[in-house]
């Protein structure tokens, strides 16, 4: 997805000088009603990258031998890297007096590989949106519409992580960077989004490794006496600012 929205503001460069998009605002602006009329090719589009995965088969390796452990789909980007990384712990395992006890761990290779690939896609993304005038601490907003269906799907794991968990992680692989994510539901539970951190489904948060935020259940508009709203004193082009708005607890 970052690759694919980097790649429609390039293509739209042209569009966006004519219409003299230079501040992060002009682009919030312009990005909100322009993917309006994209949003299934541009989703398509990195559904499709994505599904375009090549064999690749592992091996296993010792001091005298190799052997196959199984094929597996990696996305183009990635074999690059993970080829890279095969061949450094290959060459090291090589060179141990150990080595014929010692095997690189596949998934976290793998795994490595991937979010390298990621985070150098978002670094990208980034790059493109610094020549936007304006830029805050937050660069970047990604959203989660209807997040309570990836609480509902819990693949097979032994801890019994759902698609939520899973994608948490994910996401904590872009921790450095000027991202915030929001996930967005009408129809949740509150402990499948924030359970207490003894009944949480992660060992590292279990463990007080990783940090856990309490989510926004509900931004209530009567909490401040200056933003008491007084008939007939404001306008049509008053009520429609972002900055009124976001008295009532919808600043997006």
């Amino acid at each position: 997805m970052f690759t694919q929205v980097k790649m429609e503001l390039d293509f739209c460069r042209t569009e966006l000088s004519k219409k003299q998009v230079i501040s992060a605002g002009d682009l919030a602006k312009w990005w909100s009603s322009h993917l309006e009329s994209v949003r299934p090719r541009l989703y398509g589009a990195a559904i499709n990258s994505a599904s375009k995965d090549i064999p690749v088969r592992i091996y296993k390796y010792n001091r005298r031998h190799r052997y196959s452990l199984s094929s597996r789909q990696i996305l183009p980007e990635i074999q690059k890297r993970h080829d890279e990384l095969l061949a450094n712990r290959r060459s090291k395992f090589e060179g141990s007096e150990d080595a014929d006890q010692v095997d690189y761990d596949v998934h976290t290779v793998i795994e490595f590989a991937a979010a390298e690939s990621a985070r150098e896609a978002l670094g990208r993304l980034i790059g493109v949106l610094d020549h936007f005038h304006g830029l805050q601490t937050v660069k970047l907003v990604i959203y989660f519409d209807e997040a309570h269906h990836l609480t509902k799907v819990t693949p097979f794991n032994d801890d019994e992580k759902t698609l939520y968990d899973f994608l948490c992680s994910c996401l904590n692989r872009f921790l450095a960077y000027p991202v915030f994510t929001i996930f967005l539901s009408t129809n949740s539970s509150l402990v499948e989004f924030a359970s207490p951190r003894a009944l949480a489904r992660s060992a590292r948060i279990r463990g007080g490794f990783a940090v856990t935020h309490a989510p926004i259940t509900e931004t209530p508009f009567d909490c401040d006496d200056e933003l008491v709203v007084r008939p007939g004193e404001l306008k049509m082009k008053d009520i429609s600012t972002i900055s009124f708005m976001a008295r009532f607890g919808r600043p997006l």
